[in-house]
C-alpha cells in the first residue's frame, strides 16, 4: 500500500455520480461503445499486459469483457456499492507505483 502525507476533503472523496448512472440505457451509447472497444483494443493487443489496474469502473462492461478472455483486472472505485476489487481514489491509488503495467482510468 501506498504511504502518503497528501489528504484530501470528505467531498472529494464521496462517489461522483449516482450508483445507476452506468446502468441506464442512455449510458451505453454508440460513442460509449466505441470507446469500450478502444481500451479493449489496446489491453489485448499487448502481448503481456500483466495486470491492469481499472480505475472507476462504470457498469463493469470493460473489466468483464477483458476478464473473460483471460486479463487479470485489479478494479478500483471510490464507491463501493459498485463492489469495485478495491475501495479507493484515484487521488490516492493504495498500491505501489510499479505495480501495474497497465492503468485504465476514463470517462
Amino acid at each position: 500500500m501506498m504511504n502518503t502525507t497528501t489528504s484530501y476533503s470528505n467531498e472529494q472523496l464521496k462517489p461522483q455520480v449516482k450508483r445507476d448512472h452506468s446502468y441506464k440505457i442512455t449510458y451505453d451509447t454508440k460513442e460509449r461503445f466505441c470507446s469500450y472497444w478502444c481500451q479493449i483494443h489496446e489491453v489485448l493487443s499487448l502481448k503481456n499486459p500483466g495486470e491492469v489496474l481499472e480505475v472507476g469502473i462504470g457498469n463493469g462492461f470493460v473489466s468483464r469483457y477483458l476478464r473473460d478472455r483471460g486479463v487479470n483486472v485489479i478494479t478500483l472505485d471510490i464507491d463501493k456499492e459498485l463492489k469495485p476489487d478495491v475501495v479507493g481514489s484515484v487521488l490516492d491509488i493504495p498500491f505501489p507505483k510499479t505495480s501495474f503495467k497497465v492503468v485504465m482510468c476514463r470517462y
